[in-house]
């Protein structure tokens, strides 16, 4: 078995990224389902992990979600203007889960996003 991390930035994505992409948050089931081949262009670096070829699992930054902040949500209001950008989108196959292919891609796009907020 074979685990290959892929990051792509913006200024690189391809349809065929953006489509990958797309079929991966479906199957996630999180994300509203309008036009969800736009959000990997609402990210600045996306990664696919892939198995033996096989595209299983994705992440991404991507731009912040100010609602998140929220007290429905993380309850942080004072912390929504320090950041530009947030973790996301994160989704692994079930059938490859707890293999830590997530925690990979966690590590990966941060190391490849660096210090910047």
């Amino acid at each position: 078995m074979k685990v290959e991390f892929e990051v792509v930035d913006k200024i690189d994505l391809q349809d065929q990224h953006r489509q990958l992409f797309a079929n991966m948050l479906k199957l996630q089931g999180k994300v509203r389902v309008d036009n969800l081949l736009s959000k990997a262009d609402r990210c600045k670096s996306i990664c696919i992990a892939s198995i033996d070829g096989k595209p299983v699992a994705i992440g991404a930054i991507k731009t912040k979600t100010s609602t998140d902040f929220t007290d429905t949500k993380a309850d942080l209001p004072q912390l929504e203007k320090e950041f530009n950008w947030e973790l996301g989108y994160l989704y692994t196959d079930p059938d490859f889960q707890g293999q830590k292919i997530a925690q990979n891609i966690v590590r990966i796009l941060i190391h490849h996003f660096g210090n910047d907020n």
